[in-house]
């Protein structure tokens, strides 16, 4: 099937185009009430209180199939503790994005003539990656170490396929694979955990310049268990297999918020050579980055611009960035240790932007195109009322596409080390380069010979 721009193919739209300005601005209404909504639990988290944020969206708790919205409103209850509520919620949206797969027709040609959030959200790469984490840690909570394990391994599957769902190639989280290590380690499947901090150990440097320490540790400990290197290989590297009265504590701290999207306003020229009609093949990412060059340019010699087109696009804030940059957790054996950076989501966050940029601009643009046929036409059959009415509706509707998992942390930091069997009550603590920005107290941790414990908390700051 093709689509062609702009006159011929719609024709039918110019004439029913008034009919929808109601219907596309109750549309609109909708989509401002989420994206309201949104941004307000964002605010809360980054003053901390995690129970307003909750409140934001428990407030209209009804029944809804947009992904978006279960996975902001899931992650604000896990923060406020309702565990029960926020598995419900992640289950709709892990559901709801498989049946995503299969893109409904009729939305996709609305967005053409709207705009992107027209289409049902179904979550990025990271999101759906995040998803599996905070599933399998709500398992954790619940006791179903079973279930955390089964999880990991979902996720695992998920980041091995992803290169094909998404067509691209460098989209895995090192983060991730870590933590699909530590999943497998909880089901003793020690070949399978050693192979997971590999991954984790060759994206690493790319992703965040470092590889975290316990990651080289954990995966040298699972080789020594598989049978892939000897203990004399450990010794030299002034590791050692914890002994039958030691256990795994692993301390997950997220602070912070994510990196959001806001609408950006943008001018591109429009050549009299471009194309006017698009094949189901046609390459949007090329295109996109052809006209992300010509958003940096006023004139033009060696071709003609026929006109100058306005319209939004989303681009990447980061208004929530952590002042967290130290993190220690004392009250084991009278020791203070630090955790490490692990994972930097908002980077993740635009790097999986960046990638996406591309495809966003060509449709806006192309949408832009027929919008503007639209009103084009409209002028040749009833004069310029109706076409600056057709034109005035377009641009109203062309909204930028700012939907995101508004709640993940920014930054996740980790201590994941052997210690001897016991009970313990930790004290973590995060501050920036001068002061303390927030701590908090897990009373009687207790680490059992043999087992892994993981804790998760997220700081205020």
């Amino acid at each position: 099937m093709k689509i062609a721009f702009p006159v011929k193919r719609l024709r039918s739209i110019g004439f029913t185009f008034g009919y929808a300005v109601v219907l596309l601005f109750a549309a609109s209404g909708c989509v401002s009430k989420y994206a309201i909504k949104q941004d307000t639990a964002r605010d809360e988290m980054l003053k901390g209180d995690f129970e307003k944020a909750a409140a934001v969206y428990l407030k209209d708790n009804k029944p809804t199939d947009y992904v978006d919205v279960l996975l902001n409103r899931g992650l604000a209850q896990f923060e406020a503790h309702d565990f029960k509520s926020a598995e419900t919620d992640f289950n709709d949206a892990y559901n709801r994005i498989d049946e995503l797969y299969t893109k409904s027709i009729s939305r996709g040609m609305l967005s053409i003539v709207t705009n992107d959030r027209a289409l049902a959200y179904s979550g990025t790469n990271l999101e759906r990656g995040m998803l599996h984490y905070y599933r399998g840690l709500g398992f954790l909570q619940a006791g179903k170490d079973e279930d955390f394990s089964i999880e990991t391994r979902a996720l695992s599957k998920y980041l091995t396929e992803l290169p094909d769902l998404s067509k691209k190639s460098d989209v895995d989280f090192a983060f991730l694979r870590y933590f699909c290590g530590m999943g497998y380690d909880e089901a003793y499947q020690q070949n399978d955990a050693w192979i997971a901090y590999e991954h984790a150990r060759e994206l690493y440097p790319k992703q965040l310049g470092s590889v975290p320490p316990s990651v080289v540790e954990m995966s040298a400990i699972a080789a020594k268990r598989s049978g892939i290197i000897t203990a004399d290989s450990l010794t030299r590297a002034n590791y050692s297999i914890p002994d039958s009265n030691s256990g795994r504590l692993i301390v997950l701290v997220e602070s912070g918020v994510c990196a959001g999207l806001q609408q950006q306003d943008i001018t591109i020229p429009l050549f009299e050579t471009d194309q006017r009609e698009y094949p189901d093949n046609f390459d949007y990412d090329r295109f996109g980055r052809n006209l992300q060059h010509r958003m940096h340019r006023t004139s033009y010699t060696e071709v003609r611009v026929v006109d100058w087109l306005h319209f939004a696009i989303p681009t990447v804030t980061h208004i929530g960035a952590t002042r967290v940059s130290n993190v220690t957790i004392s009250g084991i054996e009278n020791s203070t240790g630090s955790a490490s950076l692990a994972a930097d989501l908002s980077n993740a966050f635009e790097r999986d932007f960046t990638d996406r940029l591309p495809a966003i601009i060509a449709r806006t643009f192309i949408r832009t195109v027929a919008k503007r046929g639209a009103a084009n036409y409209a002028r040749s059959e009833s004069g310029d009322a109706a076409y600056w009415l057709t034109r005035l509706v377009g641009e109203a509707t062309e909204t930028a596409d700012t939907r995101s998992w508004a709640l993940l942390p920014d930054k996740i930091f980790v201590l994941d080390k052997n210690y001897p069997a016991g009970t313990y009550n930790l004290h973590i603590t995060g501050s920036d380069v001068s002061s303390t920005v927030d701590a908090i107290d897990i009373p009687a941790v207790k680490i059992e010979p043999g087992h892994i414990t993981i804790q998760r908390v997220r700081l205020r700051g």
